[in-house]
């Protein structure tokens, strides 16, 4: 059974006015509660209509931002400490890409728990799921790669930086961090770069460098399908969404990086393809046109946030 039957499952005996009003409730207080601290799921219906809401743009960013990660990355990992765990989604995502051996879940919210257990049972053998307060309490173990999704946007800038230095202890060599592609959300992940970096970091994805970022507002775009009860609950008509997302990966150990990354859908006109590329050197707009033959081809297929080795034959 899938993740999203399993969620619909969850929510069976309950209205969709009951449902709407959950949803609404959840998003007043991501918007207007996030970056205090305070908990934003506090029952256990609202645990399972957030799944409804975020487990498939949850997943599918992570899995984006996994992938272009790992396609320089060459080094074995078998172990994930995940932090703020919720659903399970950022666990599932990475062990459809990994196999991973074994798993750690840190969660705070019991009702979140619940959900994230359900939800992740078909791997139940491998995940140890654990609560923790990532503010206050201490992570004992380590592993190959530490991820935290959509998390340090809801903490306080002190408690941001307190948990970076404890991820940074506990892994051994990865950090996965993805948040919101809004503008707040990419200035977290760049504060968290920044900090990383300081620390020792090389970044793995998706920056072609360590420097000072070039972009205002460095974000990916990944689709995602809508359930007829996502669709329900949200009113919406259109059969999938555009989830926009920032992230960073980075190691402590490795550096090879790409040359370029595309930062911008690209614009295809009438014979030729305008793309916006973040460089080594730069940030920079470049047109492609059919008399640049394979390089054109190859262009014509590329979306925001994949790599641009070509760029080094012009």
């Amino acid at each position: 059974m899938d993740c999203i039957t399993k969620v619909e499952e969850m929510l069976e005996g309950y209205t969709l006015n009951r449902l709407r009003e959950v949803a609404n409730k959840i998003s007043y207080n991501y918007l207007n509660e996030s970056g205090t601290g305070n908990s934003l799921i506090n029952d256990e219906l609202s645990a399972k209509v957030y799944a409804s809401m975020r487990f498939p743009a949850t997943y599918n960013a992570c899995l984006s931002s996994l992938k272009y990660s790992l396609e320089y990355y060459n080094k074995d990992i078998n172990t994930l400490i995940d932090i703020g765990s919720g659903t399970g989604a950022t666990i599932l995502a990475i062990d459809n890409l990994i196999n991973l051996k074994e798993i750690t879940a840190f969660e705070i919210n019991d009702h979140m728990m619940g959900v994230g257990k359900t939800l992740t049972e078909d791997i139940a053998e491998k995940v140890n799921w654990h609560k923790l307060d990532i503010t206050k309490d201490e992570i004992s173990i380590s592993a190959d790669i530490v991820s935290v999704s959509y998390v340090l946007n809801e903490l306080n800038p002190n408690d941001r930086i307190k948990v970076l230095d404890k991820i940074w202890e506990a892994s051994k060599d990865l950090i996965l961090i993805v948040d919101t592609g809004t503008p707040t959300g990419f200035s977290v992940v760049l504060e968290a770069r920044n900090y990383l970096i300081n620390k020792g970091g090389n970044v793995v994805a998706p920056c072609p460098h360590n420097d000072r970022c070039k972009s205002l507002w460095c974000h990916f775009v990944t689709r995602v399908n809508r359930s007829k009860l996502h669709k329900l609950i949200k009113e919406a008509e259109a059969p999938y969404e555009d989830e926009k997302y920032s992230f960073v990966c980075i190691s402590k150990s490795f550096n090879d990086q790409c040359y370029s990354r595309v930062t911008r859908h690209p614009i295809i006109g009438k014979g030729h393809i305008e793309l916006e590329l973040c460089s080594k050197d730069k940030l920079e707009k470049i047109v492609v046109s059919k008399k640049d033959g394979e390089f054109y081809k190859k262009g014509r297929k590329l979306r925001a946030g994949d790599s641009f080795d070509e760029r080094k034959s012009i």
